[in-house]
């Protein structure tokens, strides 16, 4: 088992139980997870730290998913590549 191999994942929705169900898929999978319920908190969260996806809302609590995302790739070192997937319900 490499370790390596696994994630950092910012979680960002601001419905507690869907983070709290991707939180537990992803960390039975051997993921570290931080969840975020607004796009506020999610930036304090990028501030202190890298991750190696965010899992984001496109309408999350006080602000955009899509402003989130932007902000995301302005702080990244790297090129970064978004894939966006919508589902409405």
């Amino acid at each position: 088992w490499d370790s390596t191999l696994f994630g950092h994942i910012l979680l960002v929705d601001d419905q507690s139980e869907l983070l709290g169900q991707w939180s537990a898929t992803l960390e039975a999978a051997g993921h570290s997870c931080v969840s975020a319920q607004t796009s506020r908190e999610a930036l304090l969260h990028l501030a202190g730290s890298a991750f190696d996806l965010v899992l984001c809302d496109l309408a999350p609590a006080e602000g955009s998913g899509l402003n989130l995302l932007r902000k995301v790739k302005s702080l990244s070192p790297v090129e970064t590549q978004f894939d966006i997937i919508y589902q409405c319900t």
